[in-house]
């Protein structure tokens, strides 16, 4: 019996060995059999690849994948066959750059590992013996799980095979800190298995390569007994320039297990840092500090980690949300341009740190320049603004790694316009002299003519005063109006304009004002004025004690935009403009008078004496004082002393009488009171002759007329 089995393994080696040399071309004739290459004998192979998914008994995911492999033809490998199993993205993602998880998913598979025992059999291990002289490890760069076999040197045939069977649960999984996402599809996982030679390398495409899905869209956990672990919550604080990212563990913290977190920062080049296990206290807060301060745009997320105080389980949360910082950049406030600026200023009250300039652009031609330690900023040297120029600025914040603008605030815009004219105000008075002519002064006379001459003169530059509005206010005591002239005087060419208009005014003192609106001619020149012009006359009797007039101006500036209200007054004292004789003495006193033996001349007892006159005549002529007796000496009996007051100057003495006698003529020069003093021996005296009417004892009073004309007698 066991003579019959050997001669039957006999004839079946055979039958294979002939095989193998048909296939492998045999020499003619008995020349040299020619071995395949290693590489070249694994791939008359044929490789399959299985995935399926089924849910465990507290109805978490379970992945298996069966990858095998098995010769076509008998052959001989003489190398150390891998098979890879590379698993879902979705897996080895969570894997990527975390040796310890790698290490805690290979440790987590389950399943056999199956490869030829001869040439017959093969024989099977657990996934985890570490008898089974199958090393496992995970190829980080493949995302894939590589088995490494003993060297095949046996003769294989048909029935020989490398196999994997391993399964992935997600319950597991979970407790190792490995939290697998929903498919990357939304629709299944994918994987791939290979067999490849050890010389070969860790290849994943080669010929021997399958790919399988798992159909199913999530591997969750279900009701896995684990820890119930979210995502912790980062403080959304982070400002450009900033150091500080903290976080919050966002849920009640379990006292069996010690709680950490990963803060991971990514630069906006994509440079990442990773701040791993940061201490988680009592209230759930945690936080670190960078080395180097993050910028507008770096993002950072967070994980929190679990690591039971009972046992080995360790549980890591799903990533929190991102956050980015953020630089709030407030717009500028720019200095209002006018016509004629050659440059822009303004200023920006920015709280956050950073380095920032000023972008203007004026009308689509762009400029930058600094913002100063105190906010402002000046571009200077650029042409002249001219009328409705468009400016706009935006305030940019720089990258203090590259110098690349990283963040603009909102634009600020506005339009460029003629500086707010400044107006000068005058009034120039005149009254007509005594030659008929025009002349300045600072008071007038009642019944003069005078004229006023008010200009509005545009002061600055690049300004403009359109649709001028210009009232005065007529002064009270005036009459007669006539010779009103408004003119425009530019570059000092004098340009008549349609003259004001004589209006009934409640505002004005004396119920009259000139109005004039102009239209269409504005002044746009430093130095342009606007004139008005009129005449009238003081009344005579019934004046006020001064002349006060007031000019009010408005209109707009070139865009429409109304200027402030401007009033400009002057006051002129009116003085009295007729020939008046102000001072005469009141009383003239002659006492203790004896009784003449002769003719006798005797003066005043009270000798001083004043006469006192004013000329306000604008034509001032020669005048003259007459004085006559209205009543003669008399005394208490009737009794008249007749032809005995006398008028003395400079030695001569003028008899009075009833008739007007010239004492005094004059010529004023100005309109200053001109007073005529007597001396003890001039002015009126008494002159007495023997007379049978003076009495002893007697009281004697008469009275006399002064007159001044301006005509001769």
């Amino acid at each position: 019996m066991n003579k019959k089995h050997n001669r039957s393994w006999f004839s079946i080696v055979l039958i294979l060995f002939i095989f193998i040399v048909v296939l492998s071309g045999p020499s003619a004739f008995g020349e040299k059999e020619v071995v395949p290459k290693p590489t070249a004998a694994i791939s008359l192979g044929a490789s399959s690849l299985t995935g399926t998914y089924t849910t465990g008994s507290y109805g978490q995911g379970t992945m298996r994948l069966v990858y095998q492999y098995a010769p076509l033809v008998s052959l001989t490998l003489n190398e150390v066959p891998l098979v890879i199993i590379q698993i879902p993205s979705e897996i080895g993602d969570q894997l990527a750059g975390n040796s310890t998880k790698q290490a805690a998913f290979l440790k987590s598979l389950t399943g056999t590992v199956t490869y030829p025992l001869n040439t017959l059999a093969n024989q099977s291990f657990d996934i985890q013996s570490t008898s089974s002289n199958v090393v496992k490890t995970y190829d980080e760069a493949m995302h894939a799980v590589v088995f490494t076999y003993p060297r095949s040197t046996n003769l294989l045939t048909i029935t020989n095979m490398w196999k994997v069977d391993m399964t992935i649960d997600a319950g597991v999984l979970y407790k190792n800190s490995i939290t697998v996402p929903q498919a990357y599809n939304s629709t299944n996982y994918t994987a791939k298995g290979t067999l490849v030679a050890a010389t070969e390398g860790i290849v994943i495409s080669t010929v021997n390569t399958k790919t399988a899905t798992i159909p199913s869209a999530t591997f969750g956990i279900g009701n896995y007994p684990v820890l119930n672990i979210t995502s912790p919550k980062l403080n959304d604080t982070m400002q450009h320039l900033g150091t500080i990212i903290s976080g919050t563990a966002n849920q009640t913290l379990d006292a069996n297990y010690t709680y950490t977190a990963d803060i991971t920062y990514k630069t906006r080049a994509g440079t990442i840092i990773k701040n791993a296990n940061l201490p988680v206290a009592a209230n759930g807060s945690f936080t670190t500090t960078l080395e180097t301060p993050y910028e507008y745009g770096d993002t950072a997320t967070a994980i929190l980690k679990a690591t039971s105080k009972i046992n080995t389980d360790a549980y890591e949360s799903q990533p929190s949300p991102l956050i980015t910082a953020q630089w709030s950049v407030q717009p500028a406030i720019i200095t209002s341009p006018k016509v004629g600026d050659t440059k822009v200023t303004g200023l920006a009250n920015e709280t956050n740190a950073g380095v920032y300039k000023a972008h203007v652009t004026i009308n689509q031609i762009s400029y930058d320049t600094p913002l100063q330690s105190d906010g402002t900023f000046a571009l200077t040297g650029i042409p002249a603004l001219q009328s409705g120029d468009q400016i706009s600025v935006t305030i940019d914040g720089y990258s203090t790694r590259t110098g690349e603008r990283l963040v603009s605030s909102t634009a600020t815009t506005i339009t460029v316009i003629y500086n707010m004219p400044n107006l000068a105000i005058s009034q120039q008075f005149e009254r007509k002299n005594a030659n008929d002519t025009w002349e300045i002064a600072t008071n007038t006379a009642s019944d003069q003519e005078v004229r006023y001459t008010i200009t509005a003169t545009l002061q600055n530059s690049n300004a403009v005063w359109n649709k001028q509005k210009i009232t005065v206010n007529i002064p009270v005591g005036l009459i007669d109006l006539k010779e009103i002239t408004l003119t425009k005087i530019s570059n000092n060419v004098e340009t008549p304009l349609i003259a004001p208009t004589l209006i009934d005014d409640n505002t004005s003192p004396s119920l009259k004002s000139l109005f004039s609106q102009i239209n269409n001619n504005p002044l746009t020149i430093q130095g342009d004025k606007i004139r008005i012009q009129f005449s009238a006359k003081v009344i005579r009797e019934g004046y006020p004690a001064s002349l006060i007039s007031k000019v009010w101006l408005n209109g707009e500036t070139d865009n429409t935009v109304p200027i402030p209200e401007q009033t400009n007054s002057l006051s002129i004292p009116i003085t009295d403009g007729t020939l008046k004789l102000i001072e005469v003495p009141s009383t003239i006193a002659f006492t203790n008078i004896p009784v003449p033996s002769k003719p006798q001349t005797y003066n005043r007892t009270n000798t001083a004496g004043t006469i006192k006159v004013r000329d306000g005549r604008v034509k001032t002529t020669t005048w003259q004082l007459f004085v006559r007796e209205r009543t003669p000496l008399t005394n208490a009996n009737n009794q008249q002393l007749q032809q005995s007051i006398i008028y003395s100057q400079h030695g001569t003495d003028t008899l009075l009488n009833t008739e007007n006698q010239p004492i005094f003529t004059h010529k004023a020069e100005n309109n200053q009171v001109y007073e005529l003093a007597w001396q003890a021996s001039d002015g009126i005296r008494l002159k007495l002759a023997p007379n049978p009417a003076i009495k002893i004892n007697q009281h004697y009073t008469g009275e006399l007329v002064w007159t001044l004309t301006d005509t001769p007698s």
